[in-house]
């Protein structure tokens, strides 16, 4: 059935007139829940790896670089990302429920298979509402979610601090047990779903796309293990960069050739990428998560009023690309979309943070090199602050803040440059009507 059909048969549905039953509004506000969990956990770390006079650093009680310290965070978004469509595809054959399970165990084993858990639990939760919400009301009810996962990202920085300062900074791991455990019994006794066909095992096993998920996984992972080396571990003309991204690049162009091959049953729908509206809106969600994670090093009066009005946007934006990304899909394809939109924010996060660390380090090395500095310190800039806490006002402590502030202004510019392409990008958009009809994979029971 054609998009249109699909849109003239929703019309007469009044879907305007849905509302939740109670066995939905219980699904939805134990995602909501669960998302919080994983949000606290993303941003309880902003704290704790910073070298700072009063928090101990992870870096420092391990003796390790800060270069070591910067893979805590990032190997659990690598893996968070790379793994989410994977998680998708799966949980469309298997379960949502039985997914949901499995990702929360990951949750509670170490940083980077943590963050395969983590990345399943924010695939699955778009997944979920797919198939319980209306279109035309999900942006209502999915603000939940994010309402939940915005309370989840403020407490967490707070409650690192407050560990580190009294307890230890190897208990911002180990408060993930008790949040753990609840999120088990949520997801085995109240986010219960059917599935709207039955399928034999070996059917399933059978539409798995299992050469499509090797491809993926093996190209992605190597793809963003060179982004992220380049510049801070090896440099971006080393062979331990190029092979990697380059190897990546080729795996993911094998992948999508074995899509197209295989067309029926595909890791990752096809025609989700054959709009114009779907890539423009998909290239927003990867910007916005190149964004996400770069904050403005200026007063705090002035910090406050930019992140006030950057928050603004950005929930608005977090919100008009999930769902405006699901109006222009196909109903059957809503779900797969959904997830795809979740990906490449988390995508954009690793390689935000690779490009951004990469400008800073090049750009404060060459204006110490200027000013006669040794250029070591942009390697390590994030330990030498606390050696600027304690140094004497003096020309030299000067020019060094100096540097830092160029690498600063040169990230600004950088995001200035990404924030105004994904504009320009916008208007490539067109108007697609949101009265569409549920097509589930997955009911409430």
């Amino acid at each position: 059935m054609s998009e249109p059909d699909m849109e003239k048969r929703s019309t007469g549905s009044s879907t305007e007139e849905w509302k939740p039953q109670k066995r939905e509004l219980v699904i939805m506000i134990s995602l909501s829940f669960i998302s919080l969990m994983v949000a606290l956990d993303a941003s309880i770390l902003v704290t704790v790896l910073p070298v700072n006079r009063d928090l101990p650093a992870i870096a420092m009680k391990l003796n390790g670089t800060s270069i070591e310290a910067f893979w805590a965070g990032t190997s659990y978004l690598l893996t968070s990302a790379i793994f989410q469509p994977v998680i998708a595809s799966i949980s469309a054959l298997f379960g949502r429920q039985q997914l949901l399970i499995i990702a929360l165990f990951l949750f509670t084993l170490g940083r980077s298979i943590q963050g395969i858990g983590g990345g399943g639990i924010i695939t699955l939760t778009q997944v979920i509402f797919c198939d319980i919400v209306p279109l035309r009301q999900r942006p209502k009810f999915f603000a939940m979610v994010l309402g939940a996962w915005s309370v989840g990202s403020i407490i967490g920085p707070v409650v690192g601090g407050a560990l580190v300062e009294n307890a230890s900074w190897r208990w911002c791991f180990h408060i993930n047990y008790p949040f753990c455990g609840i999120g088990f019994l949520i997801a085995i006794f109240l986010v219960r779903l059917n599935p709207v066909a039955e399928l034999t095992l070996a059917q399933k096993l059978k539409r798995m796309d299992w050469i499509g998920a090797c491809l993926f996984i093996g190209s992605m992972t190597s793809l963003l293990l060179g982004i992220s080396w380049g510049g801070i571990q090896h440099p971006w003309s080393s062979g331990a960069t190029v092979a990697p991204i380059i190897a990546g690049l080729f795996g993911l162009f094998a992948f999508f050739v074995w899509q197209l091959y295989r067309k029926e049953h595909t890791l990752l729908p096809i025609a989700i990428f054959r709009n114009w509206s779907a890539i423009a809106a998909f290239y927003g969600a990867l910007i916005n998560g190149l964004l996400i994670l770069l904050d403005i090093n200026t007063s705090t009066a002035v910090t406050s009023i930019l992140l006030a009005v950057l928050g603004v946007g950005m929930g608005m934006v977090l919100t008009s690309i999930n769902i405006g990304i699901q109006a222009i899909s196909k109903p059957e394809d809503a779900a797969m979309a959904a997830s795809m939109y979740g990906f490449l924010r988390s995508l954009g996060m690793p390689i935000g943070v690779a490009i951004s660390g990469t400008v800073f380090s090049n750009s404060m090395s060459g204006k110490l090199s200027d000013l006669g500095l040794p250029t070591a310190i942009a390697h390590d800039s994030e330990r030498y602050v606390l050696v600027l806490q304690t140094m004497e006002d003096s020309l030299e402590k000067r020019a060094i803040l100096k540097s830092y502030m160029t690498g600063f202004d040169s990230v600004y510019i950088m995001i200035t440059a990404i924030s105004a392409s994904a504009f320009l990008v916008s208007f490539i958009i067109k108007k697609h009507s949101m009265d569409k009809i549920l097509l589930a994979q997955f009911s409430a029971r």
